[in-house]
């Protein structure tokens, strides 16, 4: 006897709902069916036999069905529409999208175990010159993304998507107070636990709290992230064409991808906070949900292939220091960081990105972005030591030396230079250095934040 809560039943694995389903009556199946989202009712439908998934899908309103359906491949869409009465399936392919309909009545026409029914739609291309083991392996290569996304549990892709559409009516990323209150602590803290804190992770804020941030992979993996992922290869493409046509330059404000790309003035600050989030530039003037942006070229630009799409070097990019197990909540990574245990930015995940994708960090092309802290007139001499130091091993320090002077637009600039550097250097003396209205002393509250989002930390002190 089946004794889980219907409620339970969307957390589960689509194969263990897909048991369930083939165990209860016909009514009990429909409601369940019913009930699961979309995409986890896709991909249960696929665990389960040929009879029941034609008898779930002509029991289910047309809406639904639709909507389950645009979830699955093409050719799945044909193998489960051939086994359904022929008035339902004709009712379905009339309302289903007029590009995938072709398509599946195109599959269709073909007898099942023919060669025509077992083909698909969805194709990739080779290399001409590629071997048959070659072809093999490309094939097998799995976009990281889809890896992910394919991973994902019905609550894990619920609040991926939560907390990518606040940040977007705000400006903010969400309270962790108001998500709790709402979903639960414990069943959102398991929940986020799995993901990994490459994916989402709680930051703390000195002046609103603590709230949960995604990364860029996470945005790209929740309802629109493929499209994202399309508009940041557009992006990239278009930042090759101009080092082709004008290497020289190398500013470009947001209006200069408005006509190329084809964008809104909403894309365009999406593409903005995309665009930051995945540290794509070598520098520039961005803040979170701002209409106005600037960038300069990522260096990886010059060395992006002049005739093919930029999907494998952009995901490439965005994966460069990825790691499944990193710390999602504060506190975990302060105890991480002061223990000294924090992670490897050269670390490459194995479990998502296998040594033969050929992915590599050559950390001698790889020019690493250092934020110098300090406070300044007793540690001048020091500094510039230091900063020497950093441009001799090709890193980019960035400090105090850039700021305006000391308001609260110049906190949220330090913010997000300290957010998109690659680890926090502090040089402490005999000096507390100013302080701001709070008393808290500058240098202290660019340390705190800097371990708050998990910064890997380096200190000198100097005597």
């Amino acid at each position: 006897m089946i004794t889980v809560p219907t409620k339970h039943i969307s957390e589960m694995h689509p194969a263990d709902i897909a048991n369930i389903i083939s165990q209860v009556h016909s009514e009990e199946r429909t409601a369940i069916f019913a009930s699961l989202s979309d995409k986890t009712a896709a991909e249960a439908l696929h665990e389960l036999e040929p009879k029941i998934q034609a008898l779930l899908l002509t029991t289910v309103d047309t809406k639904k069905a639709l909507g389950i359906l645009d979830k699955m491949p093409v050719d799945e869409v044909a193998d489960v529409l051939g086994d359904i009465p022929m008035d339902r399936a004709e009712e379905l392919l009339r309302f289903m999208k007029p590009k995938k309909s072709a398509q599946v009545r195109k599959l269709l026409k073909h007898p099942e175990e023919t060669a025509g029914g077992l083909m698909t739609t969805e194709f990739i291309s080779m290399p001409r010159d590629f071997t048959v083991q070659q072809t093999i392996e490309k094939m097998r290569d799995e976009s990281r993304l889809e890896q992910l996304r394919s991973q994902l549990t019905e609550p894990q892709w619920e609040l991926l998507n939560e907390f990518w559409k606040y940040y977007r009516q705000n400006g903010k990323w969400p309270p962790t107070r108001s998500v709790h209150s709402r979903r639960g602590k414990r069943a959102v803290r398991e929940c986020l636990q799995g993901l990994g804190g490459d994916i989402v992770m709680e930051a703390q804020d000195s002046t609103s709290g603590n709230h949960y941030e995604l990364t860029i992979i996470g945005v790209l993996l929740t309802d629109e992230g493929r499209t994202y992922f399309a508009m940041l290869a557009q992006y990239l493409e278009f930042l090759r064409k101009q080092y082709k046509e004008a290497p020289e330059r190398l500013d470009f404000s947001h209006e200069d991808f408005r006509e190329p790309l084809r964008l809104s003035d909403e894309q365009l600050k999406t593409l903005g906070d995309l665009v930051r989030l995945g540290h794509l530039w070598a520098g520039g003037s961005s803040s979170y949900g701002n209409d106005s942006w600037s960038v300069q070229p990522p260096h990886e630009i010059e060395d992006m292939p002049d005739d093919k799409p930029l999907d494998e070097p952009l995901e490439d990019l965005l994966f460069r220091r990825f790691q499944r197990g990193k710390a999602v909540f504060f506190q975990e990574r302060q105890r991480q960081i002061l223990s000294g245990s924090f992670p490897d930015p050269n670390r490459v995940d194995k479990d998502v990105i296998s040594p033969d994708t050929g992915i590599a960090v050559d950390v001698l092309k790889r020019r690493y972005q250092v934020f110098v802290s300090s406070t300044y007139e007793d540690l001048k001499e020091e500094r510039q030591h230091v900063i020497q130091a950093l441009l001799e091993t090709k890193c980019i320090p960035v400090g105090m030396e850039l700021f305006p002077a000391a308001s609260v637009e110049q906190w949220k600039l330090i913010k997000r230079v300290i957010e998109e550097c690659d680890y926090y250097l502090v040089i402490i003396a005999g000096r507390y250095g100013s302080v701001d209205q709070s008393g808290v002393g500058y240098t202290e509250r660019e340390f705190d934040y800097a371990v708050s989002i998990g910064k890997p930390v380096i200190g000198f002190y100097h005597k």
